[in-house]
């Protein structure tokens, strides 16, 4: 039974890691108080001076805007952006209230500039941002109908808005990294923390969540992508003001150690409840007391290994050992024995590609994406005046927005249907709130800014959620304007499904860009990120590289991050209806990919503490790595975007190649180094052959000498 404590413990841990780094926090406190504070400094304006609302609406839009769209990595930069909003936004209300009564021109410049937005994606956040401002604040001075006369006070609306923007996330919401990195560390922990809780359920269960322990799997996916949001944040602050005496490659490789080790815990916990190995009740509960210790002590004592001292090699055992050295990995009093690392310079710099630039033959996705974007708006304009002449704007906004941060058809499809089912249920809740709170001024408004403020904190949690608290917004504000009716929300429902169908119909059919097709290119980047980390993780091992750890580490979270990029794009072919368009198998490649990167930054770990090796034994960990490291390459046939047929593709035999250096390994390190090999090689070809690539050859006699 819980204690207290313990159960105080679990809730905070719960809350800390549903937001490492209190980042979405930040981000709709920002943009809820800019908006507020936009709104008593415009409404106070109107009233002396005599405007009518469309000034101070712009105000707030543009607070919004600011709050949501500005995300350049430095504060410094942030604050530029910020301070250039007000330029693209002046010219484009100008032009907006020219156009104001010359309605199809107005149409053809609305559809070019969002088009315009979607191609300036390409230079970076910032073009993004001044973009996006364009884009509102020439829809809205279109959608109010400003007059030019209004210009002067439409302008002032634009810079008090920024400047509200400016103060608040510069002063009262300022990010201060070093808070940050403690939130995200924290963060790190607990979901560390909800792993475990998942693995000691496995256990004690004997099996493993269904659907196919996806669950315990998102949960680890979840912990590396908190682990790559430290490596983020190292890259702008100082851990050593955090903590005094852990720079930051110190912090950096704990928190990758820690990972490991809880990565090799899930994989134990895996093992043991899929083998056929008989588990006595003793040693269950035994195992599930250690885990659930483990839980409860994460990061403040050593949990020992239960079965310590007794002999053989079991799954039991072997989960108890991965127990015990994830406890002295999270275990803060055992941090300090991290070795200090020499300082290097550190990896990065001009080298890096532009992905756009780096795109394959063919229309860049920047130029690809904006003209299907005209095309989709263009005919949004179309269906929402059929469907309302006054609120067309609604199917322009959806059909516009379902191609924001999306690469593929199956991206830009769940995106649109989110948003549909995230309308619908918010015409229900929407009506109700309106109807609970009408005729109460304080409360209605209130309640519309509690809204505002879930939507933004959920916005990067689910789309569907955000027009959820949006729709409910647009209720609560039709019914302080006097306008609230059921049919308005049903209009909006109509209009956003016009929009999405519109938008998912463009993608299917103008310039197209297949689901599977960028995926693909995702595998065969992580592919040959893969192959690249062996190779400098093996000459590093073997003494003929000097490339140091820190560099290793930045390859390493590099493949990370490839990763992470590849299970976004490939969400529409993972989740869904099972068995639909073979999503069984691509969760099954989906685990071994995951599976071979963990191996492989397990080899990495190992290269940074090993010593060299003398001649015999470098030859023999070479000439294997080599045989696995085509086999990686082999595997991109089928996987990535081939360049020969399944059938055409040869794959290697490293059993006898591998034996011959496992035989030769001086020392534990090399012998682990082996393991991980032997590994990843299996993983890897059991993979190519499920996808028709023919069985290995054996070792050709040269390979054998």
């Amino acid at each position: 039974m819980a204690t207290p404590r313990n159960a105080s413990r679990r809730l905070r841990d719960a809350l800390v890691a549903s937001d490492p780094g209190l980042l979405r926090l930040r981000l709709a406190g920002t943009a809820t108080a800019s908006m507020v504070a936009s709104l008593g400094v415009m409404t106070g304006i109107a009233r002396l001076t005599g405007q009518p609302i469309t000034a101070v609406l712009l105000g707030v839009i543009v607070s919004m805007v600011a709050a949501i769209s500005v995300n350049d990595p430095e504060p410094g930069a942030q604050r530029l952006t910020t301070v250039l909003l007000p330029v693209p936004a002046a010219a484009a209300i100008s032009l907006g209230t020219l156009l104001v009564g010359h309605r199809i021109v107005a149409d053809v410049v609305f559809v070019a500039i969002m088009v315009v937005v979607v191609y300036v994606r390409r230079f970076g956040p910032r073009a993004t941002a001044l973009g996006q401002v364009g884009f509102m604040s020439y829809f809205f001075t279109q959608f109010l109908g400003a007059r030019a006369e209004e210009l002067p006070w439409l302008v002032l609306a634009l810079v008090v808005g920024t400047a509200c923007t400016l103060v608040l996330r510069g002063v009262v919401f300022a990010e201060r990294p070093e808070r940050t990195l403690r939130r995200t560390v924290a963060a790190f922990r607990a979901r560390a923390a909800a792993v475990i809780d998942g693995a000691r359920d496995a256990v004690a269960a004997g099996r493993l969540p269904k659907p196919e322990g996806r669950p315990l799997r998102l949960r680890l996916a979840r912990l590396n992508e908190t682990a790559l949001n430290v490596a983020d944040i190292l890259e702008r602050t100082d851990a050593e003001q955090v903590w005094p005496g852990v720079p930051n490659r110190t912090l950096a490789l704990r928190i990758f150690d820690a990972e490991l080790t809880v990565e090799r815990l899930v994989a134990a916990t895996e093992h043991l409840v899929c083998s056929k190995h008989p588990v006595s009740p003793d040693e269950r509960a035994a195992l599930v007391a250690a885990l659930a210790q483990l839980r409860d002590q994460l990061g403040v004592a050593e949990v020992p290994d239960p079965f310590a001292g007794s002999n053989g090699d079991s799954p039991p055992r072997r989960l108890a050992a991965a127990i015990h050295r994830t406890s002295l990995a999270m275990c803060e009093t055992s941090s300090s024995e991290v070795p200090e690392l020499a300082a290097i310079e550190e990896p990065g710099g001009d080298d890096e590609p532009d992905q756009d630039a780096a795109s394959e033959a063919g229309l860049r996705p920047s130029t690809r994406q904006a003209i299907q974007v005209g095309v989709a708006t263009s005919l949004a304009i179309v269906a929402g005046e059929f469907i309302s002449p006054s609120r067309w704007y609604w199917a322009v906004i959806t059909a516009f927005i379902v191609f924001t941060n999306t690469t593929s058809r199956g991206e830009i499809l769940s995106r649109g249907w989110q948003r549909v089912i995230g309308t619908l249920a918010g015409v229900v809740a929407g009506a109700g709130v309106a109807v609970a709170v009408g005729g109460n001024t304080v409360a209605s408004l209130v309640t519309l800014f509690c809204c505002v403020f879930l939507g933004f904190y959920l916005m990067r949690v689910s789309q569907g959620l955000f027009m959820f608290w949006l729709t409910a917004v647009l209720a609560l504000l039709y019914g302080l304007l006097g306008r609230f009716s059921i049919h308005v929300l049903l209009l909006r429902l109509e209009e956003t499904a016009a929009g999405a169908v519109i938008g998912i119909a463009v993608a299917s059919l103008v310039l197209p860009s297949s689901t599977r097709g960028t995926v693909s290119g995702h595998v065969a980047d992580f592919l040959s990120g893969l192959d690249e980390l062996l190779d400098a993780a093996v000459r590093t091992l073997v003494g003929l590289d000097d490339a140091g750890s820190q560099r290793l580490l930045a390859q390493a979270r590099k493949l990370d991050q490839t990763l992470l990029t590849l299970r976004t794009a490939a969400l529409p072919l993972t989740t869904g209806l099972a068995g639909l368009a073979d999503r069984g198998g691509f969760r099954r490649t989906m685990r071994t990919l995951a599976a071979c990167d963990r191996y492989a930054r397990g080899l990495a770990r190992l290269a940074t503490k090993a010593p060299g090796s003398p001649e015999p034994a470098r030859l023999a960990l070479i000439r294997a790595a080599d045989a696995v490291r085509a086999n990686v390459r082999a595997l991109r046939a089928p996987l990535g975007q081939p360049p020969d047929p399944p059938d055409r593709v040869q794959l290697t035999d490293a059993t006898e190649l591998l034996d011959a250096a496992e035989d030769l390994a001086v020392d534990p390190e090399h012998a682990a180094a082996v393991r991980f090999l032997r590994r990843l090689d299996g993983a890897v070809t059991g993979l190519a052959i499920d996808h028709g690539v023919p069985r290995p050859t054996e070792p050709s006699a040269a390979a054998r000498a």
